[in-house]
């Protein structure tokens, strides 16, 4: 995060929570903003500044505070992060109560009056040299309250006893504040506390600059964010509309092709459930057809095994000899032998052809018990738009069984014909 973000924000919570510090005299001062706040600090440290050590490193101590944990936020990659950080520190970093308040260990430029000596930076910086830090904490408890000051005269603590008198003798006008402004502050002095007050003053005018700035910014940020969002909805809205209506047209579709699949399935449910009883059948009739031309073989087989072996007998008795390469050939009974091939081969032949015709059969009908769900798929999946096509492929579908008796084109040929009516080409 930037810096200048960073003490807006603190800045918008120091106004919005009315953070009050208080000095050592109970004068109270409200701030506005960070800016106030550090430039406070700052015009009050150059005042301390080599006077009076411990209310300089006080001050300075207060400024690295705040330095640091802005230093610190820095680090922080979102404004919302940002926000609670500052919401839950600020009162820890710095050091307020449950009020938003703060009681300062110094006292404020704006509590020393150089029109009052006994309240004046001279005297305060006085007493300082004179008698250290602790004569300040005596002098400014008889300040806050007067009647300290007659158990402060009568302590047995010489040091108290000494700042209670030059208290005392600077209200009552005994010491010549005039004469202890020449001693104890040269015009050097007076030149840096004029300085300190310049510092301040342009201190200030450069952190109005800098806001100034930064608001320039945030105003551009704004505008820029702004068009940014108008863009990015407008593109949103358009992308959402053709989305929306390429979902319409496909949903559209996909019902006009389930409505179209529903009523192309009430015409061919019966038909397929029909050619799938009539492969079922045919199925049937293969099986049985097979074991009739088998019978016929295995009959044929035995009566040539009886031609080729010339005698059956039974005991001593030859009930029957007969071969073809025997030249005494018994002509009635080789006639009966020959007819009886002749009716089998016949036969044998006929159950073939049926056996065959039962298998095209059952081929031809599961072939078009499955082209017919293909049709159904084809229609569904929306490939099947053109009218003559689709006319072209009920008529392949409902046409003729061949027998398979009359020797033509194989059973592959529907399929075939489908292929070149959906790709519109003639079949030839």
């Amino acid at each position: 995060m930037k810096k200048i973000d960073i003490e807006n924000n603190i800045s918008n919570h120091i106004l919005k929570n009315n953070i009050i510090l208080k000095d050592k005299l109970n004068k109270t001062k409200k701030f506005n903003n960070l800016t106030e706040l550090k430039t406070f600090f700052k015009s009050n440290l150059l005042l301390y500044k080599d006077k009076i050590e411990p209310y300089a490193n006080y001050i300075n101590a207060e400024i690295t505070k705040i330095e640091s944990w802005i230093t610190s936020l820095m680090e922080l990659e979102d404004e919302d992060t940002l926000k609670r950080n500052i919401e839950s520190n600020i009162r820890n970093k710095l050091g307020l109560d449950y009020n938003n308040s703060k009681k300062l260990n110094f006292i404020f430029i704006d509590s020393l009056n150089e029109n009052k000596s006994y309240k004046s930076f001279t005297v305060l910086k006085y007493i300082y040299d004179k008698y250290d830090i602790r004569g300040i904490e005596i002098y400014i408890n008889l300040l806050t309250s007067n009647s300290n000051l007659t158990s402060t005269i009568n302590s047995s603590d010489e040091i108290e006893r000494e700042v209670a008198f030059s208290y005392l003798g600077f209200r009552i006008g005994e010491n010549d504040y005039k004469s202890l402004t020449r001693k104890s502050v040269s015009k050097t002095e007076i030149d840096k506390i004029n300085n300190a007050y310049s510092t301040a003053i342009t201190a200030i005018e450069n952190e109005k600059q800098e806001y100034i700035e930064y608001m320039s910014e945030v105003k551009k940020a704004e505008r820029d964010w702004f068009e940014k969002v108008r863009t990015d909805y407008s593109n949103f809205s358009n992308d959402a509309k053709v989305r929306f209506d390429s979902f319409e047209e496909d949903a559209e579709r996909r019902l006009q092709n389930i409505e179209k699949t529903y009523e192309e399935k009430l015409k061919v449910i019966k038909p397929a459930e029909h050619m799938q009883n009539e492969a079922n059948k045919y199925k049937a009739e293969v099986k049985k057809y097979s074991f009739i031309v088998g019978g016929i073989v295995i009959f044929i087989i035995i009566l040539l095994y009886l031609i080729i072996s010339p005698k059956i007998e039974f005991g001593d008795k030859t009930i029957l000899e007969i071969t073809i390469f025997n030249n005494n050939i018994n002509i009635p009974a080789g006639f009966i032998i020959i007819s009886i091939i002749s009716i089998a081969l016949y036969f044998l032949r006929i159950f073939v052809k049926l056996l065959m015709s039962s298998k095209h059969l059952e081929t031809e009908y599961k072939q078009k018990y499955a082209l017919t769900y293909f049709y159904l798929s084809l229609i569904n999946n929306g490939n099947l738009t053109d009218e003559e096509v689709n006319n072209k492929i009920l008529a392949l579908l409902f046409s003729s069984a061949d027998t398979g008796l009359i020797k033509g084109e194989t059973s592959s040929s529907d399929i075939e014909k489908i292929l070149y009516a959906m790709m519109g080409t003639k079949n030839r």
